[in-house]
């Protein structure tokens, strides 16, 4: 009886651990929308590593039973393709089901066309910084947080940032930020990325050339970590429609500082750590 309830104690762990994220699709369509998008970036994103268990996939009653059940399939393997492109870890049990229209169906449609992914997140023991060549400094810190929220609270927009700009002018972007040491980016920075998509779309005149820098390490010539950030947002701006002619990338590790190394300050590291975007031509 004791081994009984043990097991079942570790079986109720196990099944609380699962989490759960909803994207919806658009009206018969499978591909992924730009709500849904940010939706997944922000759980690949995210500090702990997650491991996806299941995909279900839905469709609302329109069209055939043969057709739905046909498209709530191809809305889940599109969920699939995104993270395994990501490289987000997927299950040793993997489940991925499409159920068409049979299911308990909500009586706003749009609620209907939806894939449910079924997650497990995982904490992973961050690695220590290494001074000589990396990025260090109290980004990951509690106390900070009001200090961060109150930085980017001071923000402008995308556009009102582009509004007046001009061929050789270089736009800060302090709220594109990374997790520490990482190239991933930190919590809440995927919707200034797609701001930035966003108004590439509505200016297609528009050159620019994308900008990494990292605060607190005094080896100038260590650019790894910029190099892969600036890469970072120039892939997503490819992936997402961008003509490859249109962009350019560099990474500047910490030979560009605002503030000189070593920071005396939190605020001086987050403002030393940056995005810059140079206007190519406009």
């Amino acid at each position: 009886m004791k081994n009984f309830f043990l097991l079942l104690f570790f079986f109720v762990k196990s099944v609380s651990a699962q989490e759960k994220l909803e994207v919806y699709f658009d009206f018969n369509k499978s591909e992924i929308n730009t709500k849904a998008k940010i939706k997944l970036d922000s759980l690949i994103a995210s500090k702990n590593k997650s491991e996806i268990l299941k995909i279900y996939g839905y469709a609302d009653s329109v069209d055939t039973n043969k057709y739905n059940d046909s498209l709530s399939s191809k809305r889940a393997k599109s969920i699939f393709n995104y993270f395994k492109e990501a490289k987000v870890a997927i299950s040793n049990q993997f489940e991925i089901k499409g159920f068409g229209e049979n299911y308990s169906q909500s009586k706003n449609l749009d609620k209907n066309r939806k894939a449910i992914i079924f997650f497990k997140s995982i904490l992973v023991q961050k690695p220590k910084p290494n001074p000589n060549n990396s990025e260090t400094g109290n980004f990951d810190s509690l106390e900070n947080q009001e200090i961060l929220n109150q930085f980017l609270a001071s923000e402008k927009s995308i556009s009102e940032k582009f509004k007046n700009a001009k061929k050789g002018d270089i736009i800060i972007i302090n709220n594109i930020l990374f997790q520490i040491n990482s190239e991933k980016l930190a919590d809440g920075s995927s919707q200034i990325i797609l701001d930035l998509l966003e108004y590439l779309k509505n200016n297609p005149k528009l050159k620019i050339e994308i900008h990494g820098n990292i605060c607190c390490n005094r080896n100038t010539n260590d650019v790894k970590l910029s190099y892969r950030r600036a890469k970072f947002v120039f892939d997503y701006l490819i992936k997402n429609g961008i003509a490859t002619a249109r962009l350019g990338y560099h990474g500047y590790g910490s030979a560009r500082p605002i503030y000189k190394i070593p920071e005396k300050s939190y605020q001086e590291e987050l403002a030393n750590r940056r995005v810059e975007i140079e206007v190519i031509e406009n």
